[in-house]
């Protein structure tokens, strides 16, 4: 089961508000933290199974950032490298590259396929 926290849910009232540490790790497989902080990984200590992944981008973020990376290939390959990185260091599984829309908010189209 894909267990997706958006951070968010921190913020919400009454019974709708949720934390980290409301995420029971044992049925989840796959744990896609929406939009970072970096205590998330620890709850592999609880289910060593389970996959963390981190998700960038979201409605919030817009398309236009998106668009310039993808379209140039030295750029796609800085993010690829970064990315790589930046989740071995954080102790996170993968990414969800949550780009919304890519056709629209400041993005192009012809971008979204260079990423295939």
């Amino acid at each position: 089961m894909v267990c997706y926290f958006g951070s968010w849910a921190v913020y919400r009232q009454g019974l709708g508000k949720f934390d980290v540490e409301d995420i029971d790790p044992k049925i989840c497989t796959h744990a896609i933290f929406g939009f970072a902080g970096l205590s998330f990984t620890a709850l592999k200590q609880q289910n060593a199974n389970m996959k963390a992944i981190l998700a960038v981008g979201g409605w919030n973020e817009g398309s236009a950032k998106y668009s310039t990376m993808a379209a140039d290939p030295a750029r796609r390959n800085r993010f690829i490298t970064s990315s790589i990185d930046l989740l071995k260091k954080h102790g996170f599984d993968g990414l969800d590259m949550d780009w919304e829309y890519p056709t629209q908010r400041g993005g192009n189209p012809e971008d979204y396929v260079c990423l295939r």
